[in-house]
């Protein structure tokens, strides 16, 4: 294995369509159908399934600007990220509506396509559970039909990943339902008190959808207010255990093959961290972004040093963030993540393809790229200790870690999360680099 996790400087310009899952073109064939039931009770959706046939393709990347606010908005509630999601897209918008505004609107009931499933601050189950996205859009005419945003913001659901960036390109943010942090998950067939029967799924959760490129789609996540970038086939696996994945707000066009698409749609190229002072340009920040970001990574400490590889001995380019270090190598011309656990722990680093992992740190290793992300593991678990202030990206008690090749995950007990140490911070420290 190479000593850095490489990452291509490159982007493809575009993607395949995915194949609809079966339950999903069902869904789409009777879509008019059901717009019909819900103009009977005062909702109007625009028919949106298959309404990308035929129609001018989306570009090949757009992204919708929005201001640090919505890029670090949190949820109000433990299970409020559908009215948060729908916040953060309307402020997209330029239209400002309170989740308490909304939660007050919709209410309570047992159809999540109609209203909100049970309590909103509990721990997730399938009766203390959300809304989808006919519920949202039926919150959406409320919020018109008492002039809490223009008459032009409409809903519209979509089914496929083409209609989302053709939204997109449109100046249209997607609130969209995926399982919380694209984690397994499975649809569970509920029957409603009424005879109807719902299809709920476990961990369900929601976000917005802001942009894309060939490869990905960036995301804006109220569960911890981080910005993330997610693959293409990952997101859209999410997506298909909902019977509705996705519902675009915005001026109607005609028809989607009339949206103007602005020539400006393009991703941002840099980004200024002014806890750090320091500015992030290039191959250095898409890798920096395509990785996660400052939730998986936190903010850069260092600007681009030079520095000679431990292995090959060649030249490269290096730059430290909170929790890692990221590399160029000139002579491949490949950005990644070097081994910024290995280099600290340095001999005590015990690199095993057969060290097995367990619980909540295996499935985060799983579900985030494992070993093309994080190397190979290289050390047992072991306790992490409140005290280790530089180490932990919060107070975090009772911790428990896994050193990898490229950094340290931390199982936060209270929190009931993976978190990612700070290696970057301490290799930084230990060379002299910082502070």
């Amino acid at each position: 294995m190479p000593p850095f996790i490489s990452h291509s400087a490159g982007r493809r310009s575009g993607t395949q369509p995915l194949a609809l899952p079966r339950r999903v073109v069902l869904r789409a064939a009777l879509a008019t159908a059901a717009a019909s039931s819900l103009a009977k009770a005062g909702v109007s959706l625009a028919a949106a399934p298959g309404a990308t046939r035929g129609v001018t393709p989306a570009p090949a990347t757009a992204y919708l600007p929005g201001d640090i606010y919505v890029e670090r908005y949190k949820q109000k509630w433990a299970l409020s990220c559908e009215y948060a999601a729908t916040h953060t897209a309307l402020r997209l918008l330029g239209q400002n509506v309170s989740e308490d505004v909304m939660r007050t609107m919709l209410g309570r009931g047992e159809d999540p396509d109609e209203t909100f499933r049970g309590e909103i601050q509990a721990n997730q189950t399938l009766n203390d559970y959300g809304v989808h996205a006919r519920g949202i859009a039926r919150l959406v005419e409320l919020l018109r039909a008492n002039g809490h945003v223009p008459k032009d913001v409409t809903p519209r659901l979509l089914y496929d990943l083409d209609a989302v960036r053709v939204a997109i390109a449109a100046g249209q943010p997607v609130v969209t339902w995926l399982p919380l942090g694209l984690r397994q998950s499975s649809r569970v067939p509920t029957l409603l008190p009424g005879g109807k029967t719902v299809n709920l799924v476990y961990a369900e959760h929601c976000v917005t959808l802001r942009g894309y490129d060939g490869s990905a789609f960036y995301v804006l996540e109220p569960y911890d207010g981080s910005a993330p970038r997610y693959e293409v086939n990952a997101l859209w696996r999410g997506m298909s255990l909902f019977d509705d994945p996705a519902l675009a707000l915005g001026p109607e066009p005609q028809r989607l093959a009339a949206a103007v698409v602005p020539e400006a749609a393009v991703l941002p190229s840099s980004e200024h961290f002014p806890e750090s002072g320091i500015t992030l340009d290039g191959g250095f920040y898409s890798t920096y972004r395509e990785l996660g970001g400052r939730n998986a990574l936190g903010i850069p400490i260092t600007e681009e040093l030079s520095e000679r590889d431990a292995s090959s001995g060649e030249a490269k380019q290096v730059l430290y963030t909170e929790m890692a270090r990221l590399e160029w190598h000139p002579a491949s011309g490949t950005f990644g993540l070097g081994f910024a656990g290995q280099d600290f722990l340095g001999d005590a680093a015990r690199p095993s393809a057969q060290r097995p992992l367990g619980g909540a740190i295996a499935r985060h290793v799983a579900q985030n790229g494992g070993l093309a992300r994080f190397g190979y593991s290289i050390s047992e678990e072991v306790p992490i200790s409140s005290s280790e202030t530089d180490l932990l990206p919060w107070p975090v008690y009772d911790a428990v870690g896994q050193w990898f090749q490229t950094g340290l995950l931390i199982w936060d007990p209270y929190g009931r999360e993976v978190v990612h140490g700070r290696t970057g911070l301490m290799l930084a420290k230990q060379r002299g680099l910082f502070g």
